[in-house]
């Protein structure tokens, strides 16, 4: 199987970049995903042994993402 794109055509690929020290000035265009990285953050933040993300919050970090949002922080 052939698996080229119709000529024309190019493959989106994610931003690879991450960000290694996460603070609640962290932009989300920095590299920021909704990883055991951020969720070790956001339980010492809120002080809770066991946080959970929100469909919210990917849908706010997709849309930040999608529209170059770069004020938006943790």
């Amino acid at each position: 199987m052939d698996h080229k794109l119709p000529s024309g055509r190019q493959k989106n690929f994610q931003n690879k970049n991450t960000v290694t020290e996460l603070t609640l000035t962290t932009k989300i265009l920095d590299g920021v995903k909704l990883n055991a990285q951020l969720r070790a953050f956001l339980e010492t933040y809120y002080k809770t042994p066991h946080f959970k993300f929100s469909k919210q919050m990917a849908v706010a970090i997709r849309q930040a993402k999608h529209q170059d949002n770069t004020t938006m922080t943790i």
